[in-house]
């Protein structure tokens, strides 16, 4: 059942293995000797017809999602599920197919919602200039699968659970900057609450640092 501890540590951990060589597969249009190699052995199948035959992307994109949301059902996969898509790991085709990126939102969602920080930081950067999923899903991002909808509702949910609000507002502030300030701009209520318009009190500031900064220099 879904709160009960689930046995075999490895499975998950296979599991997100063969699924990730799939979708490789599927959307790696530079998909190297190498990678093709982990494919076949993951997958059983040989490099001349992993490469001539692309997996149908539909068909591994609907397969992973099944798997990955079921996986999120159980309490304890959660926790060892963030981390394996922390950074993400995916294609730069993959995240671009619509299909893709709606089928990943009730998994982030989960990830946003969970009691455990260290799985709701998995929705975070890594480490500077890496892409993270809270910007991918955010309205100004070319991969946003909606309007803001889906990235409004996990900046609630994160506040929600976040023991302190302004940390998180200032971390949010770090990695979404634009987005916020286009959520204000379309009139979002939640985006105009005090404790979030700090957000673009830093964003003017940091505007004015760069130009400062820029005129310095020249």
């Amino acid at each position: 059942t879904p709160r009960c501890p689930v046995p075999h540590p490895r499975v998950l951990p296979n599991l997100m293995a063969v699924f990730l060589a799939a979708i490789w597969s599927a959307f790696d249009t530079k998909c190297s000797y190498r990678r093709n190699s982990s494919v076949n052995l993951l997958l059983g199948s040989n490099r001349t017809e992993i490469s001539n035959n692309k997996l149908p992307r539909e068909k591994v994109t609907s397969c992973f999602m099944k798997m990955i949301e079921l996986c999120a059902q159980h309490e304890d996969w959660v926790k060892e599920m963030a981390p394996l898509l922390h950074p993400i790991p995916f294609p730069e085709e993959a995240l671009k197919f619509p299909p893709f990126v709606v089928g990943m939102v009730n998994v982030l969602k989960r990830f946003a919602s969970d009691q455990r920080p260290e799985v709701r930081e998995c929705l975070f950067p890594m480490r500077e200039g890496k892409e993270s999923w809270i910007q991918l899903i955010a309205p100004d991002h070319d991969c946003c699968p909606d309007n803001g909808t889906t990235f409004c509702s996990i900046v609630k949910t994160l506040l929600d659970r976040a023991p302190v609000r302004r940390k998180l507002v200032r971390q949010l502030a770090h990695s979404c900057l634009d987005a916020f300030r286009l959520m204000v701009i379309r009139g979002d209520d939640f985006f105009c609450e005090n404790d979030v318009r700090d957000v673009r009190i830093r964003c003017n500031r940091r505007q004015r640092t760069k130009r400062t900064s820029s005129l310095n220099i020249v």
